[in-house]
């Protein structure tokens, strides 16, 4: 069983360094999808939106990939 610490969402092998974990996108994401939903009053809802977008990359065939 993974990790959900080593866990990635992007990838570079030219820069590996650039790596960026899963649980790192996912709140980034969810973050700035809940400051622009406060916009329209839906900011709860695009926040959970945005911590779930991506959440299918913890599966081993994506993180082989």
């Amino acid at each position: 069983m993974l990790k959900y610490t080593s866990l990635l969402a992007h990838y570079d092998q030219n820069y590996p360094e650039r790596a960026q974990p899963l649980i790192e996108h996912l709140l980034n994401v969810a973050f700035r999808a809940r400051d622009l939903g406060s916009i329209i009053g839906l900011g709860s809802i695009c926040q959970l939106i945005g911590l779930l977008h991506d959440f299918g990359k913890h599966y081993k065939d994506f993180q082989a990939y």
